[in-house]
């Protein structure tokens, strides 16, 4: 079996964090960090834009 695609990984940890409260995620997010570095940024503000605190710039982004 192949191994999952960034974008595989993503999605996984995104819907396996995106249900807890607070603190859980921030324990998960710091196990995360050390298991899939590459996906914390994404992560993160994904993260935020789900729980509607992401910061919008006049660009949309």
């Amino acid at each position: 079996m192949s191994e999952p695609t960034r974008f595989g990984r993503l999605e996984r940890a995104f819907h396996a964090l995106r249900h807890l409260n607070d603190q859980e995620r921030v324990e998960k997010l710091s196990a995360l960090e050390h298991e899939e570095p590459d996906l914390i940024s994404e992560l993160r503000r994904l993260l935020d834009v789900e729980d509607g605190t992401a910061f919008v710039d006049s660009q949309g982004w």
